[in-house]
């Protein structure tokens, strides 16, 4: 972790090289950032929220969320003990839809939730804030992404703002993939399985670490074909299309994560699915 030693070493130090993909991106990308440095240790800031970069080809990477309310530009800052670099990162401007969907009334209902609920709410979000605890595992190339359904139908899409029976919610911070119960949904990029299990909302969950802070999150899924620890290749059957948790019918939702560091602690910042199935912003 870069703290207050490293700040002061980089007033006076050299300031290392930095470069991202994509160069001008929308609100919701995923931002890959290199540093082209000699250094024990760096870190990007986006705002209030870092992002620890890990060794990566004689140099440091790793990725970023642009946040989806970001306009105009972001200022990025990179910190080494070689010294600080600040970048300014044009922003391309983007619209979000509105969708309104019916769900089971148990999944919206306001009141008092009952103990046992409320108890196996507290269990899952312990669990999965302590796969985004640690610093950022190795990167390595990830090469070409792949599908992750056979028929990548979208059924909805990322940043829509969304009306549950009629009460505006939440936004998606996903991707919705059409399929049949017992689809095969297939690794989008190379990882490490971190979690696997049955959510309340989620219902059938996997979530992949592909290294320098980046994840893919499979929700709803019928069949989890893998467990945490497996190595996986992109492409690779990891579990089913299902209808599990909070949804309207069967479908896969993909979610990708960058892992970063706030005032309150270790968070996953969404971002769009879509470009990075697409190779963008990937290393």
């Amino acid at each position: 972790m870069i703290g207050l030693a490293l700040l002061g070493l980089a007033l006076f130090g050299r300031p290392p090289e930095v470069s991202v993909a994509p160069e001008a991106p929308r609100p919701g990308d995923l931002l890959a950032v290199r540093v082209a440095v000699t250094a024990t240790a760096a870190e990007a800031r986006l705002g209030r929220l870092r992002y620890p970069l890990v060794p990566f080809e004689g140099g440091f990477a790793g990725f970023l969320a642009v946040p989806i309310e970001a306009e105009g530009a972001v200022t990025l800052e990179v910190l080494t003990p070689a010294g600080r670099s600040s970048l300014e990162v044009p922003i391309t401007s983007r619209g979000w839809a509105r969708t309104k969907l019916r769900v089971a009334k148990r999944f919206t209902r306001k009141g008092e939730v009952a103990p046992k609920l409320k108890a196996r709410l507290a269990r899952e979000r312990a669990e999965i804030q302590a796969v985004w605890d640690p610093l950022p595992s190795r990167l390595r190339p990830l090469g070409a992404p792949a599908a992750p359904t056979r028929k990548p139908y979208k059924t909805g899409v990322y940043g829509t703002r969304r009306e549950l029976n009629g009460v505006l919610k939440s936004r998606h911070y996903g991707l919705d993939l059409r399929g049949a119960v017992g689809d095969p949904v297939k690794a989008a990029l190379p990882g490490r399985v971190v979690l696997s299990g049955m959510r309340y909302y989620a219902g059938g969950t996997l979530i992949l670490d592909h290294g320098g802070g980046l994840f893919t999150l499979y929700f709803h899924l019928s069949r989890r074909d893998v467990k945490v620890g497996d190595r996986i290749r992109a492409g690779q059957r990891i579990g089913r299309v299902g209808r599990s948790g909070r949804v309207t019918g069967p479908h896969l939702h993909l979610s990708v994560g960058v892992r970063a560091r706030g005032p309150n602690g270790a968070l996953l910042m969404y971002v769009d699915p879509e470009p990075v199935l697409k190779g963008v912003g990937l290393l």
